[in-house]
């Protein structure tokens, strides 16, 4: 069931990243903070918590390494697809420096909130 949590929250994550932002309406704080930075770092921090209990189950040695991996690369292809497929929508190294800084801070919430130990089999 976690499994079919995590996957769902990946398509949405995928979902949203395919709206026009001509239809997302943003309140800009300044040049380089938006309200869509935030919402970029929240949507992959709840993804990566959602997955990390999942490949703990599998593997405790790399799992923090391997879901930041994943999620990273997962931000950069949806962020080039945005520029490459997506009309009204472009590609943001921004956007993707909070979409890691968002996988971060789940790994860092989750070592500090569950000992690594608690999984171990």
């Amino acid at each position: 069931m976690r499994l079919k949590i995590a996957l769902f929250w990946a398509v949405f994550i995928a979902v949203l990243h395919a709206i026009s932002a001509d239809d997302l309406s943003l309140i800009y704080l300044d040049d380089l903070f938006t309200l869509d930075k935030l919402f970029h770092l929240l949507v992959f921090a709840i993804g990566a918590w959602l997955l990390i209990p999942i490949v703990l189950h599998h593997c405790t040695k790399h799992a923090y390494l391997f879901i930041f991996i994943v999620y990273v690369f997962y931000g950069l292809a949806l962020e080039l697809m945005q520029g490459a497929f997506f009309e009204g929508r472009c590609a943001s190294f921004l956007d993707w420096l909070a979409d890691m800084l968002g996988v971060l801070t789940a790994i860092l919430f989750h070592k500090k909130i569950y000992p690594i130990e608690t999984f171990k089999s």
